[in-house]
């Protein structure tokens, strides 16, 4: 084999062995349960955020989700959630209107939790709190609404 038959070969293996990595990417499916609703009423809205400014974010996120209600339950699976650091915000739309309503003192007064069950004082939680790590093939999270 000529030397530059030889260099070929290995810079052709070597682009290939760059690029798998990118092409391997892992995912996985998240498991959500959201327990002790207090009625069926509804639906349960949650956001499942990508970083500290999503978390934060009033707007769109990375991924928004509205969830029916069984038996004070919500369950829902994410497919193929690519592996990383996310956090859950969510709250129970009772009168399905589409946003957390408040009283007059400017308190939801609709049901509301993050994931890791994290609370903030006077207002939510921080993104430190809530995230978790998804970097298995299957995980579930389980968030309790108090």
């Amino acid at each position: 084999m000529s030397l530059l038959m030889i260099t070929s070969i290995i810079l052709l293996l070597f682009q290939f062995t760059i690029a798998q990595p990118s092409q391997n990417k892992k995912s996985g499916n998240l498991i959500i349960v959201i327990n002790d609703l207090q009625n069926d009423d509804g639906a349960v809205l949650l956001a499942l955020c990508d970083s500290k400014e999503d978390f934060e974010s009033s707007g769109d996120h990375y991924l928004s989700l509205k969830i029916e209600i069984k038996e004070g339950i919500a369950k829902y699976t994410v497919s193929e959630l690519p592996h990383g650091e996310y956090a859950i915000k969510l709250f129970h739309d009772e009168n399905s209107d589409g946003k957390l309503n408040s009283n007059f003192l400017g308190l939801p007064s609709e049901d509301y939790a993050f994931s890791n069950n994290a609370t903030g004082t006077f207002g939510p939680p921080n993104f430190a709190d809530a995230k978790f790590i998804f970097d298995k093939p299957e995980m579930k999270i389980s968030i309790s609404v108090d």
